[in-house]
C-alpha cells in the first residue's frame, strides 16, 4: 500500500504515508551528509533535506517497478543502482 501513489489511498492512509516519508526522510539525511563529505567537490550549500527526499522517491519507484513491471526484475534494478553508485564514487 505504501508504494501507491498517494492520491489513490484513502486520506488517512495519505497523511499515515505522508508521516512515515517525513521520517524515512529524516532518517536519510545523516546518509545525505555524510556521502556529501565523502564526495570531492559537493557543494558546501547541498540542500541535504531535498536530496533525501529525492533517495526516497527514487527508492520508492524503483519498488513500484520491481512490483509492477516485469520489463524491470530487481536484478535489472540492482544493477542499474549499483551502476549509478559506481559513476558517483568515481
Amino acid at each position: 500500500m505504501a508504494l501507491l501513489r498517494p492520491e489513490s489511498a484513502p486520506v488517512a492512509l495519505q497523511k499515515l504515508v505522508n508521516r512515515r516519508r517525513t521520517q524515512l526522510t529524516r532518517r536519510l539525511e545523516p546518509l545525505v551528509r555524510w556521502g556529501a563529505g565523502e564526495i570531492g567537490g559537493a557543494p558546501a550549500d547541498l540542500d541535504v533535506e531535498l536530496m533525501a527526499r529525492m533517495l526516497l522517491t527514487i527508492g520508492e519507484e524503483l519498488g513500484r517497478l520491481a512490483l509492477d513491471d516485469p520489463d524491470f526484475p530487481p536484478d535489472r534494478l540492482i544493477a542499474g543502482v549499483w551502476a549509478l553508485l559506481d559513476t558517483v564514487a568515481e
